[in-house]
């Protein structure tokens, strides 16, 4: 009987009892996952609480950044304040040495240099003397700012439009002082030493001239430095300035070779006219730089003319050697005019009356920019200033 009651059981209530302990070990298993996953949340807790922490410093960091940035601003507009005034002062004693010079650089310093060098010749008071740059030149002889239009400007000037530079001044002086004395004229020959890539050769070409433009050869080191600079010419088609000249009229009138200015072959002879742009006072010396004038004369037929334009220093009365580039004072000058004088040329009169024109007075500093007459080089004010030297008939003297 028991047996029959527990075979009885088996077959009606094992199943359940087997879904039952089934169910009681799924149970047991999902409570222990939610185990597993209460200690995950507890640990995902912990690190979000020490994220936040770590966040809360990075904003009280962050604070302490602004603040220190804040108070670097605040150093740094000191600073910009301390540096406009100092450049305020700059600029005041700038244009009071700039007055004190126009009020002493008319007549009575030229009275001054009769007494000193001897009388100087006096030129036709139409024409141009040796002269600083002014910028009414620009605008009295706007015949030539027209031909050469663009040209004028130098690359590195952020106004390419603004045609009233120092620049521009040389150039169109240049142009002048040969013009007024019969230079520009068909067949006239002429010489030009260190021309880069300025528009005179153009210029000239276009007026029937015959010009041999120069320049340093590009293997040496000098020729180099102003190839980096793209202020050399290395071929004749770098000359080339398409809105001055025809192609036509260009390439028959101009050729082009090296010269070194500080070694004059005498094959460089019997020219009309020569001119340099800003290029002697880079010869390595005061002695090279004044040897130049010296010989280059040996250059020219007699009567024939010479127009160079180099640094001049407003702030000192002698010669600054700023390395590779030289600025003369006003005694260089006279030198250089009784030293020509002595060998029998003309030098036209030395006119160191600065123009008074608004933009004239703006002193332009490295890297030199913006448009100007007058730029400050190692604590100097300086501009430019043209030499005119007519060629005597005189036997010549050796060349250096």
């Amino acid at each position: 009987m028991k047996k029959l009651i527990k075979k009885i059981f088996k077959i009606l209530f094992w199943p359940v009892y087997k879904i039952y302990r089934n169910v009681n070990e799924k149970l047991d298993d999902l409570s222990n996952k939610q185990g597993i996953l209460s200690l995950k949340l507890d640990d995902l807790s912990s690190k979000q609480d020490m994220l936040n922490l770590k966040l809360d410093d990075l904003i009280g960091k962050q604070d302490m950044l602004n603040q220190k940035q804040d108070g670097l601003s605040g150093k740094q507009d000191m600073l910009s304040i301390k540096l406009d005034n100092h450049h305020n002062v700059i600029k005041t004693n700038t244009f009071n040495s700039l007055n004190m010079l126009k009020s002493v650089s008319g007549n009575s310093i030229i009275d001054k240099q009769h007494s000193i060098f001897g009388k100087y010749i006096s030129s036709n008071n139409t024409m141009l003397k040796s002269s600083v740059c002014r910028a009414q030149d620009l605008i009295d002889y706007k015949k030539w700012t027209d031909e050469m239009g663009k040209n004028l400007v130098h690359s590195h000037l952020t106004n390419s439009n603004c045609l009233l530079n120092r620049k521009a001044w040389e150039f169109v002086f240049i142009a002048q002082a040969l013009y007024e004395r019969g230079m520009i004229a068909d067949g006239k020959k002429g010489l030009g030493f260190a021309v880069g890539k300025e528009p005179l050769p153009s210029l000239f070409a276009k007026y029937g001239c015959k010009i041999i433009a120069t320049d340093i050869d590009s293997s040496t080191e000098a020729g180099m430095i102003w190839t980096t600079s793209n202020q050399h010419a290395g071929h004749l088609e770098d000359l080339y300035k398409t809105d001055i000249c025809d192609k036509e009229t260009f390439f028959k009138n101009v050729s082009y070779s090296f010269l070194d200015m500080n070694n004059i072959t005498s094959d460089f002879a019997d020219f009309d006219f020569c001119w340099s742009s800003c290029a002697f006072e880079h010869l390595g010396s005061i002695e090279k730089c004044k040897q130049f004038l010296y010989n280059m004369v040996n250059c020219l037929k007699p009567g024939g003319i010479a127009v160079h334009t180099t640094e001049y220093n407003l702030s000192y009365n002698g010669y600054m050697d700023a390395g590779w580039n030289a600025n003369f004072g006003r005694a260089d000058f006279r030198e250089m005019y009784d030293s020509l004088t002595a060998l029998g040329h003309h030098v036209e009169e030395l006119d160191f009356q600065l123009g008074d024109l608004d933009n004239e007075n703006y002193i332009s500093y490295h890297p030199y920019d913006k448009p100007h007459f007058k730029l400050f080089i190692d604590g100097n004010i300086c501009t430019s200033f043209a030499l005119i030297i007519q060629k005597g008939v005189i036997n010549e003297p050796k060349r250096v």
